[in-house]
């Protein structure tokens, strides 16, 4: 029979726990504590057995790299919860005034600024997709402001919803839109399909006279040189914060304006003064070229 003998050395106890829990923690600090919640949890069972060393020095290098983690975490979705945000207020704001700026920008292509107090207010209450209210401030020839009453539907509220515009920026975004419907309102006036008003009697006329026939005015006939075997090339409105691949089509002398046709064969009317100075050259020089 064999019995132990009284110089041998007694085996020490092992913990399997504290030493996985150390090692991950110290291998956590290489790869910037991704797995320092794993080795805290462990450490921490490994505190439960004998010997509990490791498993101290394990939970608290764990701790610290865990707590490091959920900062560097934290402060990563707070900074993309602010952006989002952000864009998520400035993408409301642009659909609350969407129909307002349409009405703006339409008025400043067709005229050359934006309108005055009182005329910009009378296109926003005209338009009854407009809702809840708005309210429009002319701060310069290309500059103005819309405020929106809010869901309370009551103007100078805490709710209200204010933002300054430049034509320059919103124009790219409805100069499409706008040349299309220009582009239809010159073929109905070419086609004459427009109504003529019909003539009212006046109401201080108190003696009876002959009807007179109502005669319309005489239309000017736009005179339209067609420019033929043009070369696709990219148009440049003035600013320069628009362009377009187009070829041209023709010029309208009387309107000072000429015709363009897109890639996809779609047309547009465009005003002389809204092309950059290089295309207006362009255009006269096809033109005395014909």
């Amino acid at each position: 029979m064999n019995y132990p003998r009284f110089d041998q050395e007694p085996e020490k106890p092992s913990n399997a726990f504290a030493a996985a829990g150390f090692a991950l923690s110290l291998f956590s600090l290489v790869v910037c504590g991704i797995f320092s919640p794993i080795a805290l949890i462990l450490c921490l069972v490994g505190l439960l057995y004998q010997p509990k060393k490791l498993a101290i020095v394990g939970t608290v290098i764990s701790g610290i790299s865990t707590i490091l983690v959920i900062a560097m975490v934290w402060s990563i979705y707070s900074k993309f919860s602010e952006a989002f945000h952000g864009f998520n207020e400035e993408y409301e704001t642009r659909l609350v005034f969407e129909d307002a700026n349409r009405k703006i920008v339409k008025h400043y292509y067709e005229n050359g600024q934006v309108p005055d107090d009182v005329e910009g207010d009378k296109l926003i209450e005209e338009d009854p997709t407009i809702d809840p209210p708005q309210r429009y401030e002319m701060l310069g020839r290309e500059v103005y402001r819309l405020t929106s009453a809010g869901e309370d539907g009551v103007f100078d509220t805490d709710d209200d919803v204010s933002k300054d515009y430049d034509v320059d920026d919103t124009l790219i975004y409805y100069i499409d839109e706008i040349q299309e419907e220009s582009f239809d309102d010159y073929w109905e006036y070419e086609e004459g399909t427009e109504d003529v008003p019909e003539e009212q009697p006046s109401a201080d006329v108190t003696e009876t006279r002959p009807a007179q026939p109502f005669v319309p005015p005489k239309k000017e006939e736009p005179q339209i040189t067609t420019l033929q075997n043009m070369t696709q090339r990219t148009w440049t409105s003035h600013d320069g914060s628009f362009t377009s691949e187009a070829t041209l089509v023709s010029y309208d002398k009387t309107n000072d304006r000429v015709e363009l046709r897109r890639p996809d064969d779609s047309k547009m009317i465009v005003p002389m003064s809204q092309l950059s100075l290089e295309d207006q050259g362009y255009v006269r020089g096809k033109l005395s070229s014909q």
